[in-house]
């Protein structure tokens, strides 16, 4: 016999030992009494929180999120919504839709590639340079006041239908004191 075949069969053998130590599962007579409803029911592993309606400070919003996405205050007094790249930036739209949306990136550390959508609603563009991917833009309007959404972030998001999905939480968008929208 060779010096591997006798490796594979000691280790065969020893696999098959130590199956054969498992101690034998027998049901015993404690479990086979009746147990009340609350230990017999399964214990959930985590708890699950439904989302709920976040105040977006310094603006006067609210949005529905789960308790671990994370919001920050933007230098611009506007908010960040999300963690990684790209995250939703919520900011008070003070120019046009049209001149905030071209106005978007500075042309030394991003190129526009192309606009992949544009209409008065929605607009999405590729990028490159520092900043690359696709971001997309999308005004709204709260409470009588005008917003602007928008991707943001080192890396754009992958795809255009990817950076609409990030300012399509804008939807959910309600005044902070409960008014309608």
């Amino acid at each position: 016999m060779t010096h591997t075949m006798r490796k594979l069969l000691l280790l065969t053998i020893g696999l098959a030992l130590a199956g054969c130590n498992k101690p034998e599962t027998k049901p015993s007579e404690s479990s086979a009494k009746p147990t009340s409803a609350s230990s017999a029911a399964p214990k959930p592993s985590a708890v699950v929180v439904a989302p709920k309606p976040r105040k977006l400070d310094p603006l006067p919003l609210t949005l529905v999120l789960p308790d671990d996405v994370k919001v920050e205050k933007a230098s611009d007094s506007g908010v960040f919504v999300g963690q990684g790249d790209p995250k939703l930036h919520v900011r008070t739209l003070d120019t046009s839709f049209d001149q905030a949306r071209k106005a978007a990136c500075d042309p030394i550390v991003c190129k526009l590639v192309r606009w992949v959508k544009e209409d008065k609603t929605l607009a999405v563009a590729e990028w490159s340079g520092m900043l690359s991917g696709f971001r997309a833009f999308r005004p709204v309007e709260v409470g009588g006041k005008k917003y602007l959404c928008e991707t943001v972030g080192q890396k754009g998001a992958a795809s255009p239908e990817a950076a609409e999905a990030v300012v399509a939480q804008c939807d959910q968008l309600q005044p902070a004191e409960g008014g309608s929208r």
